[in-house]
């Protein structure tokens, strides 16, 4: 819960101040604007959420569980670490979906809220009781699904400081 509130908390510090035109700004084609990231954040939470509650109640084997053990610290060492790119689910992908900024950010502080109020009110044991695969980690259980989201606010929040840091001078020139 508190890695969920903190990693929220520094991309609100990055995204609140910005405006329309600095979110929509992207380096180069094929590249993410701020607006893209957040809005990727606000699908990816969103989906996991759904796919948290569609698995709340479900049973995982000995041997399942077994698979979960140890990926704490493989999430905390490698998803917020931004220097490895890794392609989006199509599904994923910005699209505009929440229209014009600051629509995405408002998404992604909504799915956030729905995700803190389900880790609050869903005791750990449940959480750690169920299983699903993810793509590049392996299974993880309920636990492991919100501190990936944590970390993965955190690796487009690292994304988003480049893209500030690497606008900065035309960003200071605006005002």
């Amino acid at each position: 819960m508190e890695y969920l509130s903190r990693s929220q908390d520094q991309l609100a510090s990055l995204c609140t101040p910005l405006s329309a035109e600095q979110a929509e700004r992207t380096p180069g084609e094929e590249r993410w604007s701020i607006n893209g990231h957040v809005e990727h954040l606000a699908q990816v939470e969103r989906g996991i959420l759904v796919l948290l509650r569609r698995k709340l109640g479900a049973e995982a084997t000995q041997e399942e569980l077994a698979q979960c053990a140890g990926k704490e610290e493989l999430i905390l060492a490698r998803v917020p670490q931004p220097a490895t790119r890794v392609q989006a689910p199509e599904n994923v992908v910005p699209q505009g979906r929440f229209g014009p900024w600051p629509g995405a950010w408002q998404a992604f502080a909504e799915a956030r809220q729905a995700t803190l109020a389900f880790a609050a009110q869903t005791p750990a044991a449940q959480l750690r009781s169920f299983v699903h695969p993810h793509a590049a980690l392996g299974t993880l259980n309920g636990e492991q699904w919100l501190l990936f989201l944590a970390a993965h606010t955190e690796r487009h929040g690292a994304h988003i400081r480049g893209l500030l840091n690497l606008f900065a001078d035309l960003f200071a020139n605006a005002d």
